[in-house]
């Protein structure tokens, strides 16, 4: 959508401006492709990396008076 109003003021430029054009293009799909491969893209991340084991004996103020009731 956005590509059309700018190909309309740079015609001109001619090839000059589809290459740079494709160029910008090309690194935010690659940079788009990582981060989805990464996984960051998901809304609900399934496999947390360090789950309940590393905060499991962590104690706050809700969890301790959770345990006393």
């Amino acid at each position: 959508v956005f590509l059309f109003p700018w190909s309309v003021v740079f015609t001109e430029l001619g090839m000059l401006a589809f290459v740079e054009m494709g160029i910008f293009l090309f690194i935010l799909i690659i940079g788009l492709a990582y981060v989805w491969k990464k996984g960051d893209l998901d809304w609900v991340k399934y496999n947390v990396k360090y789950g309940r084991g590393r905060y499991a004996k962590l104690v706050t103020k809700e969890t301790q008076t959770v345990k006393e009731i």
